[in-house]
């Protein structure tokens, strides 16, 4: 039998007028006679809220969401890629050169976060029981960080690194649509930094949109220096070419200090996160 409603109008007497209820209350109060509108619903099942029995949208922690972003603007300084931005923008058609060098930059970051993320979700990483799982990660991550800071810190320099031009500099010297596509995948190949960044996001439980639009953030933090030159440039062409050489000349001499305290910043970072959560 199939449920549905049905709808009375009738007269409904006064207390004195009906027969006493068994059930009803010593103290209910009489009612006076008056007209009444009844709804009698037959065979139809309780209707149970939406959310009953079921948890709501589960919410990213604005700290989580402020971790990961810290990692990924670590993982965004990088020389290179300023030196890069301001020989394309020197070029005959410094626009889609640019614009080539971003899609470069946002594929091979787009890419290994993707992978990354997959494989951290697969290995249930983000579920409550793997804790001591997530917290090792992160506290191997530091350590990978840490010893990556001090072997830049300890290791000189090539003595030739200022008069052979890399390979990716040599790319970037004959600028075109090719060449800054290849640059933009070689210079945004991702780092420890960027890892530590991905771990975050697919290590916590929250809802799968909110997740994939952190993530999303992640990459766009990380290309940064890729799509932020550009924007300038559209902008103040001519101040902005201005002052990516002035920084350009900063970055040539102290990049390697600027590498050196991003790689250990977020080394201790991990270390500390891990080990603490493995103390807890």
């Amino acid at each position: 039998m199939t449920g549905g409603t049905r709808c009375h109008l009738g007269w409904r007497p006064a207390v004195a007028d009906r027969e006493p209820a068994a059930s009803a209350s010593p103290t209910a109060r009489p009612t006076s006679p008056g007209w009444v509108l009844g709804i009698v619903e037959f065979g139809a099942p309780p209707i149970a809220s939406p959310a009953a029995g079921r948890p709501g949208p589960r919410r990213l922690r604005p700290g989580v969401l402020a971790e990961a972003a810290g990692f990924a603007f670590l993982s965004a300084l990088s020389p290179t890629a300023l030196l890069v931005a301001a020989i394309f923008l020197r070029s005959v058609n410094p626009r889609r050169t640019i614009l080539f060098f971003l899609c470069g930059a946002v594929l091979v970051t787009l890419a290994v976060g993707v992978v990354l993320f997959v494989v951290l979700r697969a290995g249930g990483l983000s579920q409550p029981d793997e804790r001591q799982a997530r917290y090792a990660l992160r506290l191997g991550l530091g350590v990978l960080a840490l010893g990556v800071g001090v072997l830049l810190a300890v290791r000189p320099p090539p003595p030739n690194q200022d008069k052979k031009p890399s390979r990716v500099l040599k790319l970037a010297a004959q600028p075109g649509p090719r060449s800054a596509f290849t640059v933009g995948l070689l210079v945004f190949i991702p780092g420890v930094t960027y890892v530590a960044a991905v771990q975050v996001v697919a290590t916590t439980a929250a809802d799968p949109a909110l997740v994939v639009l952190a993530l999303a953030l992640v990459v766009a933090i990380d290309v940064t220096l890729a799509w932020l030159p550009l924007l300038l440039f559209v902008a103040t062409p001519e101040a902005t070419t201005r002052q990516l050489d002035a920084v350009n000349g900063w970055l040539r001499a102290h990049g390697r200090q600027v590498l050196v305290a991003a790689t250990t910043i977020a080394g201790l970072a991990l270390l500390l996160d891990g080990a603490a959560g493995l103390a807890s």
